[in-house]
């Protein structure tokens, strides 16, 4: 990848990458943790389709656990709701996380909202959503809804924040 980047992804994503000319990967699988220096990765089981080209499946669809400056974030990735989203909360104290909104193709604001009650996230951030008419979503709604002990956090297009 272009800048020294690392493309991160399920072992057939990187092979077909590769095949395709992007030669700085790194193939993983759901498990354990990869320690890449100044962050660790783990992936994740998401529920979505994984296909390329309406042909080849390029392995499974994943979220990730990702531990960084003391933060442990869980960026669901496009997935419905899941029961052992419970099991990722109890096994990682999740400080933020990410969570489609949009409905039709992933979560929507009221299974997005329960996987916060299975999780139990300080920090929630809905993604996902309004990029086209079939997923618009209220982000509003989604924070108002939201368990006690979970802070709704909605970004403006471009807006960035630290933490």
């Amino acid at each position: 990848m272009r800048g020294g980047k690392k493309f991160i992804g399920m072992p057939e994503l990187c092979k077909y990458l590769e095949s395709r000319g992007v030669s700085n990967s790194h193939s993983m699988n759901i498990g354990g943790f990869f320690d890449f220096g100044n962050f660790r990765l783990k992936l994740v089981q998401a529920l979505h389709s994984s296909s390329i080209d309406f042909v080849d499946e390029k392995g499974c669809a994943v979220g990730c656990i990702i531990e960084i400056d003391g933060k442990v974030i869980y960026h669901a990735g496009d997935t419905g709701l899941f029961g052992d989203m419970e099991l990722i909360g109890r096994r990682h104290k999740i400080d933020i996380a990410m969570l489609p909104i949009g409905g039709n193709f992933t979560m929507d604001v009221d299974d997005a909202v329960y996987a916060c009650n299975l999780i139990k996230p300080k920090i929630a951030i809905p993604m996902h959503y309004n990029t086209f008419p079939i997923i618009k979503a209220d982000s509003k709604e989604f924070v108002k809804d939201l368990p006690v002990g979970t802070t709704g956090l909605v970004f403006e297009s471009g807006e960035s924040k630290e933490f």
